[in-house]
């Protein structure tokens, strides 16, 4: 008799990118521009006192696409990593650093 396991299982791997010289550059320009656009909107949820995802992006989202010439995949997870960051705590306003990871 066979046993089947049916509970769903979570596989990870880890891979190391070996890009071009050129796409270095985008990458980091991208890293750069996602972590200068949540320090930015990190200011103004303080600001507002909020960490409400749904407000900030209704705020926002255009200006962030604008101002930092991201795209919208990253605008959207560039407002969930802000507000992840104010809730840990909501008495000091969070700052991203140049080239910190992004989601």
């Amino acid at each position: 008799m066979d046993i089947v396991c049916t509970v769903p299982m979570k596989m990870t791997l880890q891979t190391r990118l070996l890009p071009a010289p050129d796409q270095v550059m985008a990458l980091e320009a991208t890293l750069r521009a996602c972590n200068a656009a949540a320090d930015w909107l990190a200011g103004e949820a303080f600001v507002r006192k909020t960490a409400n995802k749904v407000l900030l992006q209704q705020l926002y989202y255009r200006e962030l696409r604008a101002r930092f010439d991201l795209s919208a995949q990253m605008a959207v997870r560039c407002i969930a990593q802000t507000c992840e960051a104010y809730k840990r705590d909501k008495k000091k306003r969070p700052h991203f650093r140049p080239c910190a990871s992004i989601p």
